[in-house]
């Protein structure tokens, strides 16, 4: 999974942001998002914990997957080209790959 995420950091394919959250469930906030982030066809966004707003916002779009950063695995960040996830599930799963 380091190896994997390294190589996502080294293609720039692995997007950060400071927060992901969205005020009401709508597609798209979304969507504005990730038109301004360079990504294209298949993205992950991975969060730090359940958000109800962001996952109902993001079921919609194609090529677009939500998922949980305790629960990510190795064949979800291999399935995507795209990962973006704020700065928190970044610590989530950096202690979890230390453990």
């Amino acid at each position: 999974m380091k190896c994997v995420l390294a190589d996502k950091v080294a293609e720039k394919h692995l997007i950060v942001v400071n927060q992901l959250d969205v005020a009401e469930p709508k597609t798209r906030a979304i969507v504005q998002m990730l038109s301004n982030l360079p990504v294209e066809r298949s993205t992950l966004i991975t969060l730090a914990q359940p958000n109800e707003n962001v996952l109902k916002s993001a079921r919609n779009i194609p090529g677009v997957d939500t998922i949980v950063a305790d629960t990510v695995s190795l064949l979800d960040v291999l399935r995507h080209n795209y990962i973006v996830m704020p700065v928190d599930a970044v610590r989530k799963i950096e202690a979890r790959l230390a453990s």
